[in-house]
């Protein structure tokens, strides 16, 4: 095919045959009609709507770029600069982890829980990108959240997705505050609801990650020791000191880990739910403080 003949749709089938043909999985199709679109600065449905213009060569040098980097590995995501999660677009990059629609299997949880308008308060453990504070906050009307983050890079993009919500979260009257390495223990409850997507990855699942995972999204993000269950025992610990007597721990974990976290839960809590996420894998489990001893 002559270069100077290429249109969006054409451009945007190559890109699919070739990421085929590299072995990479998912939805090809829409990847490609994303980097097109991206490089040429328009919406997909444009991209069809031009299906006849021939791409000058500053704009096929743009898109080419755009496949470079995605040939190399790296997540569409942070190409783009944005992931979609529950009803909002977040800033990401290299340094934060990617939110996966695995996770709204929590934010779904919590917005059935704590639907408003009754005041709530909540800690989130290690906030990423803010996904999960921000799509509850932006849901549901006077929740008070405090997210804690230890990476600086992750900081700056929950920061940056705290600025695009900042109109929706004062709507509903709620607030979210962020903050940057300040371990747990300086917090003090009491608080309603604790909820965490901490790293859970063992050492061995570490090293057999994809590429894409492996080689561009933060390990510290990932990594949760060596039998993946390091920040479970923390949560545990701290949830009996943090929550009110009746305060919920809200945590995500990986799809074969339920039965060894429930052999983690300490006296004080008790398994109130258990979810899966939209491939029927066990991702979510809900605690509640049982409460002062008499």
């Amino acid at each position: 095919m002559n270069p100077t003949t290429w249109t969006p749709p054409q451009l945007v089938l190559w890109i699919k045959n070739e990421l085929t043909r590299r072995g990479f999985e998912g939805n090809l199709r829409l990847e490609a009609e994303l980097l097109v679109s991206h490089g040429l600065k328009i919406d997909r449905v444009q991209l069809f709507l031009q299906f006849d213009r021939p791409l000058n060569e500053q704009e096929r040098s743009d898109i080419r770029e755009l496949v470079r980097r995605r040939f190399s590995g790296e997540p569409v995501a942070y190409i783009l600069g944005d992931a979609h999660f529950w009803d909002l677009t977040l800033k990401v990059g290299s340094g934060v982890l990617i939110p996966r629609s695995d996770t709204e299997v929590l934010v779904e949880y919590l917005v059935d829980q704590f639907p408003g308008p009754t005041p709530t308060r909540a800690l989130e453990f290690g906030i990423g990108s803010g996904a999960i504070s921000l799509a509850w906050g932006c849901s549901v009307k006077n929740l008070e959240i405090d997210g804690l983050e230890i990476s600086p890079q992750a900081f700056e993009y929950a920061n940056q997705n705290l600025e695009l919500c900042k109109q929706r979260l004062a709507d509903n009257g709620s607030e979210v505050l962020f903050y940057l390495d300040q371990p747990i223990q300086n917090f003090e409850g009491p608080y309603d609801v604790i909820v965490s997507n901490p790293p859970y990855i063992t050492a061995d699942e570490m090293l057999d990650l994809s590429p894409g995972v492996k080689n561009f999204e933060p390990a510290l993000a990932l990594a949760g020791g060596k039998d993946g269950l390091e920040f479970y025992r923390l949560l545990f610990q701290e949830s009996l000191r943090l929550l009110n007597p009746q305060g919920i721990l809200v945590i995500e974990h990986g799809y074969a880990q339920k039965e060894a976290i429930l052999k983690l839960m300490p006296p004080g809590l008790g398994l109130s739910c258990a979810r899966q996420d939209l491939n029927k894998q066990d991702r979510m489990l809900a605690f509640n403080r049982l409460g002062e001893p008499s």
